[in-house]
């Protein structure tokens, strides 16, 4: 079985990961699954993040 999933965004290839990496949005995106208290610890985007 094979399965093949894509996913449209209004933004260019290089405004996507930056949505991943914001923390607000991060944090936004935990709060409907009950997480309380979260915080992000770190967060950086280098060279070993690839698109």
């Amino acid at each position: 079985m094979e399965l093949e999933l894509s996913y449209t965004y209004d933004a260019g290839i290089e405004q996507v990961p930056d949505g991943f990496l914001c923390e607000t949005n991060i944090l936004e995106k935990n709060a409907p699954l009950g997480s309380r208290n979260a915080r992000v610890k770190e967060l950086t985007r280098d060279d070993s993040c690839r698109v």
